[in-house]
């Protein structure tokens, strides 16, 4: 046996493997400058953006802020307190937060108010340095849906949600028909017939259904709050409207004025559930969602409430497979 040759051989492979761990593991700056002039006051929580990475992270935060009522704002990163500001007097003002965060995978970037704090957020930049760090300020923020001739695409454009149309049997494009809807981060959107359905959810968490039909919002409601993903389909001549909160998914139908048509009902999963999706033109209402890293679906079943067929439960118990290994 060569061993010469051999230890040549197993050096390489090392240092082949190395060179992978590294690429895949590289030091990273991400920065994000965001001014969402919005108001922010104790107890409320704002969604600044989404950050990534993997092990401990540096982090620079500079929070800029018109105050009314003085008190502190606080950075979380995934949930975790990463840095707090105090306001002490009323007026124009900002500061600044260093220190060391810890991730693994994606978490969300926000703002909190404390010790009664009120005032409008002006500016909040972030940034951060570590392995494979990343800052996202649309994250999973888009939504498809199609039916007949009709197809609908909402994004999310730094917190603007644009509303793309097109009519004549193929998808939109930039190019098409284009509506500002509102102002929001996740969303979810449904076509029935020449009606555009759609969900979102504002900087603070809370839930709007609306519905656009002929050129303009003919009608919004508000659903819900505390929802960090949402998601609506059509179901028969009702809809099906979808929230993940606190790791479960709360779920129920409506009618097409957003009018609740059903009790409320959930579902769980062994690790907490992070977004959904409807799955779109299904024959039985099915959801795809996000848990431990992997994608499951979950396809309904109809249970009647009452002795009327006109009110129905859904039930998403049938069936339940991984879909992404």
């Amino acid at each position: 046996m060569d061993y010469a040759k051999a230890a040549f051989l197993k050096a390489e492979d090392l240092e082949a493997r190395l060179s992978a761990f590294q690429s895949a593991h590289k030091v990273r700056n991400a920065f994000v400058s965001v001014k969402p002039a919005a108001p922010l006051k104790g107890g409320e929580s704002l969604q600044i953006a989404y950050a990534g990475g993997e092990g401990a992270l540096a982090l620079t935060a500079k929070i800029t802020a018109e105050v009314i009522s003085p008190g502190s704002i606080e950075l979380k990163i995934d949930g975790a307190a990463a840095g707090e500001i105090t306001f002490g007097a009323a007026g124009k003002g900002g500061d600044v937060i260093i220190n060391s965060v810890a991730l693994e995978g994606e978490g969300e970037i926000s703002l909190g108010g404390k010790n009664g704090f009120y005032g409008n957020i002006i500016s909040c930049d972030i940034s951060l340095s570590g392995f494979s760090a990343y800052i996202n300020k649309n994250s999973f923020e888009w939504a498809a849906d199609t039916s007949g001739n009709m197809s609908a695409v909402i994004v999310n454009n730094d917190g603007k949600l644009k509303l793309y149309l097109n009519s004549s049997g193929s998808l939109p494009d930039s190019s098409g028909f284009c509506a500002e809807i509102g102002s929001g981060i996740k969303c979810g959107v449904a076509v029935d017939g020449g009606d555009c359905f759609y969900i979102y959810t504002d900087l603070y968490k809370n839930v709007w259904g609306a519905k656009y039909s002929g050129s303009q919002i003919t009608s919004r409601k508000f659903l819900g709050e505390n929802a960090d993903s949402v998601a609506i389909a059509v179901c028969a001549d009702k809809l099906i409207i979808a929230a993940v909160s606190n790791g479960s998914v709360f779920y129920r139908l409506c009618d097409k004025n957003f009018e609740a048509a059903s009790g409320v009902s959930s579902f769980s999963a062994s690790a907490p559930i992070s977004h959904i999706r409807f799955l779109q033109g299904a024959h039985t209402p099915s959801i795809v969602y996000y848990s431990g890293a992997k994608s499951y679906l979950k396809t309904a079943q109809k249970e009647s409430e009452a002795a009327s067929s006109a009110k129905m439960r859904i039930i998403f118990s049938v069936e339940e497979k991984n879909v992404q290994a």
